[in-house]
Protein backbone atom coordinates (compact mmCIF):
# COMPACT_ATOMS: atom_id res chain seq x y z
CA UNK A 1 0.00 0.00 0.00
CA UNK A 2 1.46 3.77 -0.68
CA UNK A 3 2.17 6.23 1.23
CA UNK A 4 -1.11 8.43 0.16
CA UNK A 5 -2.94 4.79 0.19
CA UNK A 6 -1.80 4.26 3.99
CA UNK A 7 -3.05 7.78 5.14
CA UNK A 8 -6.35 7.97 3.23
CA UNK A 9 -7.36 4.30 4.67
CA UNK A 10 -6.40 5.32 8.13
CA UNK A 11 -8.49 8.58 7.57
CA UNK A 12 -11.37 6.38 6.64
CA UNK A 13 -10.77 4.23 9.41
CA UNK A 14 -10.30 7.07 11.65
CA UNK A 15 -13.53 8.77 10.46
CA UNK A 16 -15.40 5.20 10.72
CA UNK A 17 -14.37 4.90 14.35
CA UNK A 18 -15.48 8.27 14.96
CA UNK A 19 -19.11 7.66 13.03
CA UNK A 20 -19.17 4.55 15.09
CA UNK A 21 -19.10 6.18 18.29
CA UNK A 22 -21.45 9.34 17.31
CA UNK A 23 -23.95 6.68 15.81
CA UNK A 24 -24.16 5.14 19.07
CA UNK A 25 -24.90 8.73 20.50
CA UNK A 26 -27.40 9.06 18.02
CA UNK A 27 -28.81 6.41 17.93
CA UNK A 28 -29.94 6.91 21.92
CA UNK A 29 -30.95 10.58 20.74
CA UNK A 30 -32.69 9.44 17.78
CA UNK A 31 -34.70 7.40 19.56
CA UNK A 32 -35.67 9.08 22.61
CA UNK A 33 -36.37 12.03 20.45
CA UNK A 34 -38.60 10.08 18.67
CA UNK A 35 -40.45 8.22 21.23
CA UNK A 36 -41.45 12.01 22.97
CA UNK A 37 -42.02 13.67 20.05
CA UNK A 38 -45.32 13.24 17.88
CA UNK A 39 -45.37 13.13 14.14
CA UNK A 40 -46.57 16.69 13.77
CA UNK A 41 -43.99 18.29 16.19
CA UNK A 42 -41.51 16.06 13.77
CA UNK A 43 -42.99 17.81 10.85
CA UNK A 44 -42.63 20.98 11.88
CA UNK A 45 -38.64 21.04 13.42
CA UNK A 46 -38.15 19.03 9.51
CA UNK A 47 -39.60 22.13 7.78
CA UNK A 48 -37.68 24.52 9.77
CA UNK A 49 -34.69 22.65 9.19
CA UNK A 50 -35.55 22.32 5.58
CA UNK A 51 -36.05 25.60 5.14
CA UNK A 52 -32.51 26.61 7.28
CA UNK A 53 -31.17 24.73 4.81
CA UNK A 54 -31.38 26.80 1.81
CA UNK A 55 -29.71 29.93 3.94
CA UNK A 56 -26.53 27.60 4.61
CA UNK A 57 -26.42 26.82 0.87
CA UNK A 58 -26.62 30.34 0.00
CA UNK A 59 -23.71 31.50 2.55
CA UNK A 60 -21.69 28.07 2.34
CA UNK A 61 -19.58 29.19 -1.44
CA UNK A 62 -17.04 26.60 -1.02
CA UNK A 63 -14.24 28.99 -0.14
CA UNK A 64 -13.55 27.06 2.84
CA UNK A 65 -13.25 23.40 0.37
CA UNK A 66 -11.71 25.69 -1.98
CA UNK A 67 -8.52 25.85 0.54
CA UNK A 68 -8.34 21.93 0.24
CA UNK A 69 -7.32 22.03 -2.99
CA UNK A 70 -4.73 24.35 -3.30
CA UNK A 71 -0.83 23.44 -3.38
CA UNK A 72 0.12 26.04 -0.87
CA UNK A 73 -1.88 28.29 1.41
CA UNK A 74 -0.97 31.76 2.79
CA UNK A 75 -2.35 34.13 5.25
CA UNK A 76 -4.12 36.14 2.74
CA UNK A 77 -6.07 32.73 1.33
CA UNK A 78 -6.90 31.71 4.30
CA UNK A 79 -8.28 35.02 6.15
CA UNK A 80 -9.84 35.85 2.45
CA UNK A 81 -11.86 32.32 2.69
CA UNK A 82 -12.40 32.80 6.32
CA UNK A 83 -14.36 36.77 5.09
CA UNK A 84 -15.79 35.24 2.54
CA UNK A 85 -17.58 32.59 4.59
CA UNK A 86 -17.98 34.52 8.03
CA UNK A 87 -19.46 38.10 6.78
CA UNK A 88 -22.48 36.25 4.57
CA UNK A 89 -23.78 34.39 7.13
CA UNK A 90 -23.72 37.22 9.41
CA UNK A 91 -25.32 39.43 6.32
CA UNK A 92 -28.07 36.57 6.27
CA UNK A 93 -29.38 36.42 10.05
CA UNK A 94 -31.25 39.79 9.47
CA UNK A 95 -32.99 38.35 6.59
CA UNK A 96 -34.11 34.87 7.82
CA UNK A 97 -35.46 37.02 10.92
CA UNK A 98 -37.53 38.83 8.04
CA UNK A 99 -37.98 35.71 6.01
CA UNK A 100 -39.16 33.40 9.17
CA UNK A 101 -42.93 34.77 9.34
CA UNK A 102 -44.00 34.07 5.16
CA UNK A 103 -42.49 30.58 6.27
CA UNK A 104 -44.30 30.01 8.89
CA UNK A 105 -47.38 30.99 6.79
CA UNK A 106 -45.78 28.78 4.02
CA UNK A 107 -45.85 25.91 6.21
CA UNK A 108 -48.64 26.61 8.40
CA UNK A 109 -47.44 26.62 11.77
CA UNK A 110 -46.09 29.98 13.55
CA UNK A 111 -44.00 27.39 15.34
CA UNK A 112 -41.43 27.62 12.59
CA UNK A 113 -40.47 31.60 13.16
CA UNK A 114 -38.71 31.24 16.20
CA UNK A 115 -37.03 28.12 15.09
CA UNK A 116 -35.57 29.56 12.14
CA UNK A 117 -34.21 32.37 14.75
CA UNK A 118 -32.17 29.85 16.89
CA UNK A 119 -31.19 28.09 13.72
CA UNK A 120 -30.01 31.42 12.48
CA UNK A 121 -27.66 31.44 15.13
CA UNK A 122 -25.77 27.60 14.45
CA UNK A 123 -25.41 29.61 10.79
CA UNK A 124 -23.15 32.10 11.84
CA UNK A 125 -21.46 28.75 14.22
CA UNK A 126 -21.25 26.84 10.84
CA UNK A 127 -19.26 29.52 9.02
CA UNK A 128 -17.06 30.28 11.64
CA UNK A 129 -15.75 26.81 11.75
CA UNK A 130 -15.40 26.46 8.36
CA UNK A 131 -12.13 27.48 7.49
CA UNK A 132 -10.34 26.05 10.56
CA UNK A 133 -12.51 22.43 9.55
CA UNK A 134 -10.99 22.61 6.32
CA UNK A 135 -7.74 23.63 7.16
CA UNK A 136 -7.78 20.03 9.63
CA UNK A 137 -8.97 17.80 6.71
CA UNK A 138 -6.54 19.47 4.32
CA UNK A 139 -3.69 18.27 6.49
CA UNK A 140 -5.54 15.08 7.14
CA UNK A 141 -5.75 15.23 10.78
CA UNK A 142 -8.94 13.22 11.07
CA UNK A 143 -7.66 12.10 14.72
CA UNK A 144 -8.42 15.72 16.06
CA UNK A 145 -11.49 15.88 13.50
CA UNK A 146 -13.12 12.55 15.37
CA UNK A 147 -12.71 13.55 18.34
CA UNK A 148 -14.13 17.30 17.61
CA UNK A 149 -17.10 15.19 16.26
CA UNK A 150 -17.46 12.83 19.19
CA UNK A 151 -17.54 15.49 21.68
CA UNK A 152 -19.21 17.95 19.68
CA UNK A 153 -22.41 15.16 19.14
CA UNK A 154 -22.19 14.28 22.67
CA UNK A 155 -22.92 17.90 23.67
CA UNK A 156 -26.20 18.21 21.02
CA UNK A 157 -27.24 14.95 22.22
CA UNK A 158 -27.34 15.55 25.47
CA UNK A 159 -29.39 18.97 24.76
CA UNK A 160 -31.84 17.17 22.76
CA UNK A 161 -32.55 14.02 25.71
CA UNK A 162 -32.96 16.63 27.83
CA UNK A 163 -35.17 18.96 25.59
CA UNK A 164 -37.55 15.92 24.96
CA UNK A 165 -37.51 14.55 27.99
CA UNK A 166 -39.30 18.50 29.16
CA UNK A 167 -41.29 18.32 26.72
CA UNK A 168 -39.92 20.84 23.90
CA UNK A 169 -41.02 19.53 21.45
CA UNK A 170 -39.76 20.67 18.00
CA UNK A 171 -37.30 22.43 19.80
CA UNK A 172 -35.54 18.94 20.79
CA UNK A 173 -34.52 19.18 16.86
CA UNK A 174 -33.70 22.39 15.93
CA UNK A 175 -31.41 23.43 19.44
CA UNK A 176 -28.96 20.19 19.11
CA UNK A 177 -28.02 21.64 15.24
CA UNK A 178 -27.08 24.88 16.87
CA UNK A 179 -24.80 23.45 19.97
CA UNK A 180 -23.55 21.21 17.48
CA UNK A 181 -22.43 23.95 15.30
CA UNK A 182 -20.99 26.06 18.12
CA UNK A 183 -18.98 23.44 20.26
CA UNK A 184 -17.42 22.03 16.94
CA UNK A 185 -16.65 25.74 15.49
CA UNK A 186 -14.71 25.93 18.83
CA UNK A 187 -13.07 23.08 19.03
CA UNK A 188 -11.83 22.85 15.28
CA UNK A 189 -10.87 26.65 16.07
CA UNK A 190 -8.76 25.52 19.12
CA UNK A 191 -7.19 22.35 17.05
CA UNK A 192 -6.14 23.81 13.80
CA UNK A 193 -4.41 26.80 15.35
CA UNK A 194 -6.03 29.45 13.19
CA UNK A 195 -6.70 32.53 14.36
CA UNK A 196 -8.68 34.78 11.94
CA UNK A 197 -7.51 38.29 10.77
CA UNK A 198 -9.24 41.31 9.32
CA UNK A 199 -7.15 40.53 5.98
CA UNK A 200 -8.28 40.56 3.02
CA UNK A 201 -6.96 40.12 -0.69
CA UNK A 202 -8.65 40.37 -3.98
CA UNK A 203 -6.05 38.34 -5.50
CA UNK A 204 -6.76 35.12 -3.17
CA UNK A 205 -10.36 36.15 -3.51
CA UNK A 206 -10.20 35.61 -7.55
CA UNK A 207 -8.37 32.19 -7.20
CA UNK A 208 -10.94 30.50 -4.77
CA UNK A 209 -13.79 32.40 -6.59
CA UNK A 210 -14.40 30.07 -9.70
CA UNK A 211 -14.17 26.77 -7.21
CA UNK A 212 -16.34 28.31 -4.52
CA UNK A 213 -19.23 29.72 -6.66
CA UNK A 214 -19.43 26.59 -8.68
CA UNK A 215 -19.48 24.77 -5.25
CA UNK A 216 -22.42 26.99 -4.03
CA UNK A 217 -24.10 26.75 -7.72
CA UNK A 218 -24.20 22.87 -7.21
CA UNK A 219 -25.27 23.09 -3.40
CA UNK A 220 -28.29 25.15 -4.47
CA UNK A 221 -29.71 22.89 -7.20
CA UNK A 222 -28.35 19.67 -4.80
CA UNK A 223 -30.45 21.40 -1.89
CA UNK A 224 -33.21 22.00 -3.95
CA UNK A 225 -33.20 17.95 -5.28
CA UNK A 226 -33.15 17.13 -1.93
CA UNK A 227 -36.29 19.50 -0.58
CA UNK A 228 -38.48 19.78 -3.13
CA UNK A 229 -40.56 17.09 -1.66
CA UNK A 230 -40.24 18.37 1.09
CA UNK A 231 -41.01 22.14 0.05
CA UNK A 232 -44.13 20.93 -2.16
CA UNK A 233 -45.83 18.19 -0.50
CA UNK A 234 -45.90 20.20 2.83
CA UNK A 235 -48.83 22.11 1.08
CA UNK A 236 -50.99 18.82 0.50
CA UNK A 237 -50.54 17.07 3.33
CA UNK A 238 -51.17 16.93 7.27
CA UNK A 239 -48.91 17.66 9.34
CA UNK A 240 -48.90 14.12 11.14
CA UNK A 241 -48.43 12.55 7.48
CA UNK A 242 -45.44 14.99 6.46
CA UNK A 243 -43.66 14.01 10.22
CA UNK A 244 -44.23 10.41 8.62
CA UNK A 245 -42.50 11.11 5.70
CA UNK A 246 -40.09 13.44 6.88
CA UNK A 247 -39.12 10.22 9.92
CA UNK A 248 -38.68 7.83 6.94
CA UNK A 249 -36.26 10.08 5.08
CA UNK A 250 -34.37 11.13 7.65
CA UNK A 251 -34.37 7.83 10.18
CA UNK A 252 -33.80 5.81 6.83
CA UNK A 253 -30.79 7.64 5.23
CA UNK A 254 -29.06 8.40 8.44
CA UNK A 255 -26.77 5.51 8.40
CA UNK A 256 -25.46 5.83 4.80
CA UNK A 257 -25.08 10.05 4.99
CA UNK A 258 -22.94 9.48 8.42
CA UNK A 259 -20.69 7.27 6.79
CA UNK A 260 -20.46 9.10 3.41
CA UNK A 261 -19.64 12.52 5.09
CA UNK A 262 -16.72 10.49 6.76
CA UNK A 263 -15.46 9.07 3.91
CA UNK A 264 -15.65 11.67 1.59
CA UNK A 265 -13.21 13.71 4.29
CA UNK A 266 -10.96 11.62 3.91
CA UNK A 267 -11.31 10.80 0.08
CA UNK A 268 -11.03 14.48 -0.85
CA UNK A 269 -7.82 15.54 0.16
CA UNK A 270 -6.50 12.67 -1.28
CA UNK A 271 -7.97 12.60 -4.64
CA UNK A 272 -6.56 15.95 -4.63
CA UNK A 273 -3.31 14.85 -4.33
CA UNK A 274 -3.59 12.76 -7.13
CA UNK A 275 -5.47 14.73 -9.60
CA UNK A 276 -2.91 14.79 -12.37
CA UNK A 277 -2.54 10.83 -12.21
CA UNK A 278 -5.50 9.35 -14.21
CA UNK A 279 -4.43 5.87 -13.23
CA UNK A 280 -4.70 6.12 -9.72
CA UNK A 281 -8.22 7.96 -9.53
CA UNK A 282 -9.28 5.19 -10.99
CA UNK A 283 -7.63 2.80 -8.85
CA UNK A 284 -8.76 4.79 -5.83
CA UNK A 285 -12.13 5.74 -7.15
CA UNK A 286 -12.93 2.01 -7.80
CA UNK A 287 -11.66 0.73 -4.67
CA UNK A 288 -13.44 3.62 -2.42
CA UNK A 289 -16.98 2.45 -3.90
CA UNK A 290 -16.60 -1.44 -4.25
CA UNK A 291 -14.96 -0.93 -0.09
CA UNK A 292 -18.17 0.98 0.92
CA UNK A 293 -20.64 -0.94 -0.89
CA UNK A 294 -18.85 -4.26 0.75
CA UNK A 295 -20.00 -2.84 4.11
CA UNK A 296 -23.31 -0.46 3.26
CA UNK A 297 -24.89 -3.18 1.06
CA UNK A 298 -25.34 -5.61 3.42
CA UNK A 299 -26.08 -2.98 6.20
CA UNK A 300 -29.41 -1.71 3.95
CA UNK A 301 -30.16 -5.47 3.41
CA UNK A 302 -31.06 -5.87 6.89
CA UNK A 303 -32.60 -2.12 7.50
CA UNK A 304 -35.17 -2.64 4.68
CA UNK A 305 -35.76 -6.69 5.37
CA UNK A 306 -36.36 -6.06 9.35
CA UNK A 307 -38.42 -2.50 9.47
CA UNK A 308 -41.78 -3.74 9.96
CA UNK A 309 -40.29 -5.25 13.35
CA UNK A 310 -37.58 -3.08 14.34
CA UNK A 311 -38.91 0.32 13.75
CA UNK A 312 -41.73 0.14 15.71
CA UNK A 313 -40.11 -1.26 18.66
CA UNK A 314 -37.12 1.25 18.45
CA UNK A 315 -38.74 4.08 18.16
CA UNK A 316 -42.22 3.60 19.34
CA UNK A 317 -45.29 1.99 18.23
CA UNK A 318 -46.82 5.63 16.73
CA UNK A 319 -43.91 5.46 14.07
CA UNK A 320 -45.52 1.76 12.53
CA UNK A 321 -47.74 3.87 9.98
CA UNK A 322 -44.22 4.64 8.27
CA UNK A 323 -42.52 1.57 8.00
CA UNK A 324 -43.02 1.22 4.17
CA UNK A 325 -41.97 4.45 3.27
CA UNK A 326 -39.34 3.87 5.43
CA UNK A 327 -38.36 0.77 3.41
CA UNK A 328 -38.73 3.11 -0.13
CA UNK A 329 -36.28 5.42 1.34
CA UNK A 330 -34.06 2.95 2.50
CA UNK A 331 -33.51 1.54 -1.19
CA UNK A 332 -32.90 4.90 -2.27
CA UNK A 333 -29.71 4.79 0.09
CA UNK A 334 -29.62 1.50 -0.80
CA UNK A 335 -28.53 3.14 -4.74
CA UNK A 336 -26.66 5.98 -3.32
CA UNK A 337 -23.92 3.71 -2.08
CA UNK A 338 -22.83 2.90 -5.18
CA UNK A 339 -21.67 6.60 -6.05
CA UNK A 340 -20.07 7.31 -2.36
CA UNK A 341 -16.73 8.72 -4.08
CA UNK A 342 -18.64 10.37 -6.51
CA UNK A 343 -18.43 14.07 -5.38
CA UNK A 344 -14.67 13.79 -3.14
CA UNK A 345 -13.65 13.34 -7.20
CA UNK A 346 -15.50 15.70 -8.74
CA UNK A 347 -14.51 18.37 -6.22
CA UNK A 348 -10.92 17.45 -6.49
CA UNK A 349 -11.34 17.17 -9.90
CA UNK A 350 -12.77 20.80 -10.14
CA UNK A 351 -15.73 19.45 -11.69
CA UNK A 352 -18.42 21.19 -9.81
CA UNK A 353 -20.22 21.90 -12.94
CA UNK A 354 -20.70 18.36 -13.35
CA UNK A 355 -22.52 18.02 -10.36
CA UNK A 356 -24.58 21.11 -11.35
CA UNK A 357 -25.66 18.75 -14.31
CA UNK A 358 -26.25 15.84 -11.92
CA UNK A 359 -28.80 18.01 -10.10
CA UNK A 360 -30.31 19.37 -12.69
CA UNK A 361 -31.23 16.13 -14.17
CA UNK A 362 -32.92 15.23 -10.81
CA UNK A 363 -34.73 18.38 -10.55
CA UNK A 364 -35.94 17.93 -13.89
CA UNK A 365 -37.03 14.64 -12.77
CA UNK A 366 -38.30 15.31 -9.18
CA UNK A 367 -39.98 19.05 -9.15
CA UNK A 368 -43.03 18.02 -12.08
CA UNK A 369 -43.61 14.95 -10.29
CA UNK A 370 -43.81 16.38 -6.93
CA UNK A 371 -46.51 19.17 -8.74
CA UNK A 372 -48.44 16.81 -10.31
CA UNK A 373 -48.23 14.09 -7.56
CA UNK A 374 -49.01 17.23 -5.05
CA UNK A 375 -52.59 18.20 -7.42
CA UNK A 376 -53.14 14.49 -7.92
CA UNK A 377 -53.47 14.30 -4.11
CA UNK A 378 -50.46 11.11 -4.08
CA UNK A 379 -50.22 9.88 -0.59
CA UNK A 380 -46.49 9.30 1.31
CA UNK A 381 -46.57 6.05 -0.11
CA UNK A 382 -46.95 6.72 -3.39
CA UNK A 383 -44.64 9.99 -3.28
CA UNK A 384 -41.63 7.66 -1.88
CA UNK A 385 -42.37 5.30 -4.97
CA UNK A 386 -42.00 7.65 -7.20
CA UNK A 387 -38.55 9.34 -5.30
CA UNK A 388 -37.03 5.81 -5.41
CA UNK A 389 -37.74 5.52 -9.19
CA UNK A 390 -36.22 8.58 -10.07
CA UNK A 391 -32.84 7.32 -8.48
CA UNK A 392 -33.53 3.85 -10.16
CA UNK A 393 -33.25 5.77 -13.38
CA UNK A 394 -30.39 8.29 -12.31
CA UNK A 395 -28.32 5.85 -10.80
CA UNK A 396 -26.64 4.25 -13.66
CA UNK A 397 -26.55 7.17 -15.84
CA UNK A 398 -24.16 9.34 -12.97
CA UNK A 399 -21.85 6.19 -12.54
CA UNK A 400 -21.51 5.92 -16.78
CA UNK A 401 -21.04 9.33 -16.42
CA UNK A 402 -17.81 9.17 -13.80
CA UNK A 403 -16.73 5.94 -15.78
CA UNK A 404 -16.58 7.76 -18.93
CA UNK A 405 -14.41 10.95 -17.09
CA UNK A 406 -12.09 8.70 -15.63
CA UNK A 407 -11.84 6.03 -18.78
CA UNK A 408 -13.05 3.55 -16.88
CA UNK A 409 -15.06 0.68 -18.54
CA UNK A 410 -18.53 0.58 -16.56
CA UNK A 411 -18.06 -3.47 -17.00
CA UNK A 412 -14.77 -3.47 -14.85
CA UNK A 413 -16.76 -1.38 -12.00
CA UNK A 414 -18.80 -3.75 -11.64
CA UNK A 415 -16.95 -7.47 -12.45
CA UNK A 416 -15.18 -5.72 -9.24
CA UNK A 417 -18.07 -5.20 -6.97
CA UNK A 418 -19.77 -8.21 -8.56
CA UNK A 419 -19.39 -10.34 -5.11
CA UNK A 420 -20.71 -7.81 -3.22
CA UNK A 421 -23.84 -7.44 -5.14
CA UNK A 422 -24.29 -11.32 -5.65
CA UNK A 423 -23.81 -11.67 -1.64
CA UNK A 424 -26.53 -8.50 -0.96
CA UNK A 425 -29.10 -10.57 -3.32
CA UNK A 426 -27.97 -14.19 -1.08
CA UNK A 427 -28.41 -12.31 1.63
CA UNK A 428 -32.02 -10.65 1.03
CA UNK A 429 -33.27 -13.81 -0.17
CA UNK A 430 -32.22 -15.94 3.02
CA UNK A 431 -33.56 -12.96 4.93
CA UNK A 432 -36.94 -13.69 3.51
CA UNK A 433 -37.15 -17.04 3.75
CA UNK A 434 -36.38 -17.42 7.52
CA UNK A 435 -38.14 -14.62 8.44
CA UNK A 436 -40.75 -16.25 6.90
CA UNK A 437 -40.41 -19.75 7.77
CA UNK A 438 -39.31 -18.14 11.50
CA UNK A 439 -43.19 -16.57 11.48
CA UNK A 440 -45.01 -20.03 10.38
CA UNK A 441 -43.46 -20.96 13.36
CA UNK A 442 -45.23 -17.92 15.25
CA UNK A 443 -41.43 -17.48 16.81
CA UNK A 444 -40.75 -14.69 19.26
CA UNK A 445 -40.22 -11.65 17.15
CA UNK A 446 -36.54 -11.10 18.78
CA UNK A 447 -35.84 -14.67 18.34
CA UNK A 448 -36.71 -13.76 14.49
CA UNK A 449 -34.96 -10.74 13.96
CA UNK A 450 -31.49 -12.55 15.37
CA UNK A 451 -32.06 -15.84 13.69
CA UNK A 452 -32.96 -14.12 10.29
CA UNK A 453 -29.79 -11.82 10.28
CA UNK A 454 -27.48 -13.92 11.61
CA UNK A 455 -28.01 -16.61 8.69
CA UNK A 456 -28.51 -13.26 6.18
CA UNK A 457 -24.93 -11.93 7.23
CA UNK A 458 -23.33 -15.53 7.39
CA UNK A 459 -24.58 -16.14 3.47
CA UNK A 460 -22.88 -12.68 2.84
CA UNK A 461 -19.89 -13.10 3.96
CA UNK A 462 -19.02 -16.72 3.09
CA UNK A 463 -20.18 -15.16 -1.34
CA UNK A 464 -18.29 -11.87 -0.35
CA UNK A 465 -15.68 -13.03 1.60
CA UNK A 466 -12.59 -12.30 -0.66
CA UNK A 467 -13.87 -8.68 -0.70
CA UNK A 468 -14.31 -8.35 3.63
CA UNK A 469 -11.09 -9.87 3.51
CA UNK A 470 -9.73 -7.20 1.26
CA UNK A 471 -10.96 -4.69 3.47
CA UNK A 472 -10.12 -5.97 6.45
CA UNK A 473 -6.06 -5.89 5.27
CA UNK A 474 -6.29 -2.24 4.09
CA UNK A 475 -7.88 -1.42 7.49
CA UNK A 476 -5.76 -3.40 9.58
CA UNK A 477 -2.49 -2.08 7.29
CA UNK A 478 -3.79 1.38 8.80
CA UNK A 479 -3.87 0.35 12.11
CA UNK A 480 -0.22 -1.17 11.72
CA UNK A 481 1.26 2.11 10.20
CA UNK A 482 0.31 3.67 13.13
CA UNK A 483 1.93 1.29 15.35
CA UNK A 484 -1.35 0.10 16.98
CA UNK A 485 -1.85 -3.43 17.27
Amino acid sequence: MTSLGRDTARGALWSLGGTAASQLVRLLVLVIVARCLTPAEVAVGGMALAAMGLFHVLTAAGFAQALVRQPSLTTSLTNTAFLSTLVPALLTVPIILLCAPFASSYFGSSDVTPLLGLLSVGLVFSATGSVPGSLLQREMRFREITRIRVVSESAAGAAAIALALGGAGSYAMVVPPVILAGVGASLSMIQSGFRPRLLWSWKAFREMRLFGLSQMGASLLRYVSDNCDYLIMSRYWSKTALGYYYFSFERSKAPFVLVYRRISEALFPAFSRIQGDKERLRRGYTNATVEFATVMFPAYVLVIGLADPVVPWVFGTQWRPAILVFQVFAAVSFLRTSLVAMPALLNALNLAHWDLAINAGRIALTLPSMILLGHLGAGIETTAFVMLGIWIAMTPWIVLLIARRLELRASALLRRGARVILGSACMACVLFASRSALESLSAPVGVEIVFASVAAAFVYAIVAREDLETLWRRMRGAVGSQGVG
